[in-house]
C-alpha cells in the first residue's frame, strides 16, 4: 500500500506508552517527606510520566556515597546558618522570654543538623551492606522518621528567630536614631 504524498513527507507521531513504574503500595506521608528531605524522592516519581521536572528534583544518585556527600554538605550549611544566630547570644532582648526563646531556637537549629549529619554518617559508613541487614535497615528507617519528626520543631525555631528579630525593632537603642554625617567617612583629597 502506498502512502499519500502529504503523509509521507512528515513524521508520523506515535503515542509513547506510559511507564510501568507504579509502587506496589503508596508510601506513608511521613516516609515520603523523609525521602524529599534527604533528596532520594526519585523512587516515587517516574520522569517519563511527568510533564515537567518536579520542583526540588535532585536526580537519581547512583551510590550511597553521592547521597551522603550531598546530605552532609546540606547539613554543614544548616549548621553554619544556625551558628550565625549565636552571634546575638548575649544581646539585649526586650523580655526574658524572648532571650530564652532565641537561645533555644539557636541551639535547636544547630542540633537538628548535627542529628541529621550523624544519621547520614551512619548510612555512609555502612553503605549498602548496612542497609541489606534487616536490623540496620529497621534502625535506618526509624532514624529517618525521627528526622522528619524533629523537622517540625526546626521550622518553629526558624519562625521564632525571624519573629524575635522583627520584634526587636520596636525597642531600638537611642543610638539607632542618631543622624550620621556620612560625608565624614568619605576621604577627601
Amino acid at each position: 500500500m502506498v502512502k499519500p504524498y502529504a503523509l509521507s513527507r512528515f513524521p508520523v507521531r506515535r503515542q509513547v506508552q506510559k511507564s510501568l513504574f507504579h509502587p506496589p503500595n503508596e508510601p506513608a506521608l511521613l516516609f515520603k517527606m523523609a525521602q524529599y528531605i534527604t533528596g532520594t524522592q526519585y523512587d516515587f516519581i517516574a520522569l517519563s510520566d511527568q510533564d515537567h521536572v518536579p520542583m526540588f528534583w535532585t536526580g537519581k544518585f547512583l551510590t550511597y556515597r553521592e547521597v551522603t556527600v550531598a546530605d552532609l554538605s546540606a547539613s554543614a550549611l544548616g549548621i553554619g546558618f544556625g551558628a550565625i544566630h549565636w552571634i546575638a547570644w548575649s544581646s539585649d532582648f526586650t523580655s526574658y522570654t524572648e532571650l530564652i526563646l532565641w537561645r533555644a531556637s539557636c541551639i535547636y537549629m544547630v542540633a537538628f543538623f548535627a542529628l541529621a549529619s550523624a544519621n547520614y554518617a551512619v548510612v555512609a559508613v555502612g553503605g549498602k551492606a548496612l542497609l541489606d541487614n534487616m536490623k540496620w535497615r529497621y534502625f535506618a528507617n526509624k532514624s529517618l522518621y525521627l528526622l522528619v519528626a524533629v523537622a517540625f520543631p526546626y521550622t518553629f525555631s526558624r519562625i521564632a528567630t525571624v519573629t524575635i528579630a522583627l520584634m526587636s525593632l520596636r525597642s531600638l537603642p537611642p543610638a539607632a536614631y542618631e543622624v550620621v554625617d556620612w560625608t565624614s567617612f568619605i576621604p577627601h583629597l
